[in-house]
């Protein structure tokens, strides 16, 4: 299972620059994905794949690593190439590799426990330090929502009132989740898949079902999993 490389997975990997190295050039390259032997480089379409040789320069906590490339395939989109490389992990510093193995072994976790709701009820809440209260952002306008139940794939909330900017299968927004510990606050982009309006004497709440996108937060998946009992998959974000 591949991980997308997100701001925060280049921070927990320490990751600082990349470049792909050919015999004559080197190249400016984004790491798009990764798994335990092969990853996504994406490269502007002036960089051709058939060389003969090339590698790929790592910097990594201000250390440069060089690691031999196997071409795999590649895809091209506008100005740019998508091409997936075979590599050696036992080239990663030690490190490194440790810290990758630790976020595939969670990327693997999550999937597995992808679907699983959890009720947020107040025993819940002491668990997993995550609480009923958060909120919705749509643009410039954030509302605040209870949320029903959450897994790793998505959650149900509940807000005040028609909320009619917001509508199931066109609105994409952000929930941003409330922790008790304030630093670990989230937002997670999410899709409405499911709107419900309904009145109760004369007040109106609104129900959503929410699919997040992927990949959510590591640190997010890391806490909902240790309601799992899945603990000490990646390091907290304390470190």
């Amino acid at each position: 299972m591949s991980r997308v490389i997100t701001p925060e997975i280049e921070k927990y990997l320490e990751l600082e620059s990349v470049l792909v190295q050919t015999e004559t050039k080197d190249f400016p390259a984004t790491l798009a994905g990764i798994d335990i032997s092969t990853l996504w480089l994406l490269l502007p379409d002036s960089f051709s794949a058939q060389a003969n040789a090339y590698t790929l320069k790592l910097r990594v906590a201000q250390k440069y690593t060089l690691l031999p490339l196997t071409f795999e395939k590649t895809i091209r989109k506008d100005a740019y190439n998508l091409i997936l490389c075979g590599y050696d992990p036992a080239l990663l510093p030690e490190t490194t590799h440790e810290k990758l193995s630790a976020l595939l072994s969670q990327t693997n976790a999550v999937q597995k426990r992808k679907n699983e709701r959890i009720e947020l009820t107040h025993e819940v809440e002491i668990k997993t330090g995550l609480l009923q209260t958060a909120s919705l952002i749509l643009e410039e306008e954030r509302t605040d929502c209870l949320i029903k139940d959450i897994s790793l794939g998505g959650c149900q909330c509940i807000c005040f009132g028609k909320m009619p900017t917001i509508a199931a299968g066109i609105s994409s927004v952000g929930l941003q989740t409330t922790f008790t510990n304030p630093a670990a606050d989230y937002i997670l982009p999410a899709k409405v898949v499911r709107k419900t309006i309904l009145e109760s004497q004369g007040t109106f709440l609104s129900t959503f079902a929410l699919q997040f996108f992927e990949p959510t937060n590591m640190y997010f998946e890391q806490r909902i999993l240790s309601y799992f009992g899945q603990h000490n998959l990646a390091p907290s974000e304390a470190n």
